[in-house]
């Protein structure tokens, strides 16, 4: 509970995605002398959705690291206690129901209330406002890439991790 949302708004992962995570996801590449974490993400809802996404500084100031790998040698998933519902996504499991249900409630009036996919949105309007280019948040996002400029992106951690751990932030 403590950590779906936090890892959702710093790094626009989908529930179902967090939820899938396996224990041993954690990984580092270094760029330019510095180390920069990431997750791998290899269970999506599309072919895209296969990727590493970078570990934002904010997640890792909370702790999040020593989360990980306090969880690494593990076999299986990484939120261990996030149960998926039989027959559907993680997405659809009661952590997420709990959170709409309680938290999103309280914001807004019916109808016109924020989800926990709303955590998307607000990372890539981040992004946007990092002047991210289109493709990097598209493989940071996991949205197919488009266009002829895209096609020749490779969506590779090094190639956009210095970049979205530098540039993404939060204001208080």
């Amino acid at each position: 509970r403590y950590w779906a949302p936090l890892v959702a708004v710093f790094s626009g992962m989908r529930a179902s995605e967090i939820g899938a995570l396996s224990a041993k996801c954690l990984s580092s590449v270094e760029i330019d002398g510095k180390v920069y974490w990431y997750l791998a993400v290899d269970d999506s809802k599309t072919k895209a959705g296969i990727r590493d996404v970078p570990v934002h500084p904010g997640l890792i100031d909370l702790g999040f690291l020593e989360f990980c790998l306090s969880r690494a040698n593990r076999e299986g998933r990484l939120f261990e206690e996030w149960h998926k519902p039989k027959g559907k996504k993680f997405s659809e499991a009661r952590v997420i129901r709990n959170f709409n249900d309680t938290v999103c409630a309280s914001i807004g009036a019916p109808g016109n209330r924020p989800t926990f996919h709303c955590f998307r949105h607000t990372m890539q309007s981040a992004m946007i406002d990092a002047e991210l280019s289109d493709p990097i948040q598209k493989a940071i996002l996991g949205h197919e890439q488009d266009g002829m400029k895209e096609h020749y992106f490779k969506p590779n951690i090094s190639n956009y991790a210095k970049k979205f751990c530098e540039r993404v932030s939060f204001s208080e």
